[in-house]
């Protein structure tokens, strides 16, 4: 038993200088699936390098983000709004 974990670790060991070879051979990237480096939207040109944001794009994204949860949030506070001028209309 000790021989043969011997004989599998020697294996393993000539083994281990193949692996970056066989790393290499990789099929090419689809450009169907990969980012542009310069989108037009609507909030202007974003810009990518390599599939990562630049730091004005990413700016320009989380500000969008910021101003959606921010009009998110007044738009669900205007049914309670609305609610209340109902019930104070009401009772006059």
């Amino acid at each position: 038993m000790q021989q043969f974990t011997k004989l599998v670790i020697a294996a393993f060991v000539c083994a281990i200088p193949a692996l970056p070879q066989m790393a290499v051979a990789q099929a090419p990237i689809p450009p169907s699936i990969s980012t542009p480096d310069k989108v037009e939207s609507r909030l202007g040109p974003l810009e990518f390098k390599d599939g990562a944001p630049n730091g004005a794009t990413a700016a320009k994204v989380y500000d969008h983000v910021d101003y959606t949860h921010a009009y998110n949030a007044f738009v669900n506070t205007m049914q309670g709004v609305s609610v209340a001028a109902i019930h104070k209309g009401n009772r006059r």
